[in-house]
């Protein structure tokens, strides 16, 4: 019997089945990094996915995991973020006033203890149609001490119609530390 009485043959559109995802390439740092970058991305794929674990020797319990597309310091990006830390929600957006990078994740920075990591999954719609602008939406979650939590949502509007075939990512603060893994992933369309 079906769950809520759905079939596989009545349901319409494009499904991600287990198969749909491929790896292109996975970074893991063995020493303190400035960057990861990923060039040379094959547009053979409908849509990229990102996934992530990440610290910083940079100050602080949090530190961002910023990306910036295509090597591109002009371009703007738009940001609209839903957060919250077990008590408090927010909601923050700007409009087309944040450029050279997105600040895609919370990762954890040198005040934090030291097995702690930020983790996130970025995703990049339909990277390579040079017809509209690129949307990027993000899930992210950060244990930052011991006691204090951060999860959000995020997206942006990359302002640019340019195919992407390129990612870096670096912190907000600091070098990224050993252990911190990066790994990209290509999505079959049907």
């Amino acid at each position: 019997m079906p769950i809520l009485g759905i079939t596989a043959s009545s349901i319409s559109g494009n499904l991600l089945l287990p198969g749909s995802y491929e790896s292109i390439a996975t970074s893991t740092l063995s020493t303190a990094t400035a960057s990861i970058t990923f060039s040379s991305i094959p547009a053979t794929y409908t849509h990229l996915q990102i996934r992530c674990i990440g610290r910083t020797n940079g100050s602080g319990t949090s530190q961002n995991l910023n990306m910036t597309i295509n090597n591109d310091q002009n371009t703007s990006y738009s940001l609209h973020q839903l957060s919250g830390d077990g008590t408090t929600a927010s909601a923050y957006g700007e409009n087309v006033n944040r450029t050279n990078c997105v600040q895609v994740v919370h990762i954890t920075g040198s005040s934090s203890g030291a097995s702690i990591f930020g983790a996130g999954i970025i995703d990049i719609l339909d990277y390579t149609n040079t017809n509209k602008y690129r949307t990027v939406k993000t899930l992210r979650g950060q244990e930052q001490n011991g006691s204090d939590q951060s999860i959000g949502i995020n997206t942006y509007l990359y302002t640019s119609t340019t195919a992407i075939s390129r990612l870096d990512f670096s912190a907000g603060s600091g070098n990224l530390v050993q252990y911190t893994q990066i790994a990209l992933y290509g999505i079959k369309g049907a």
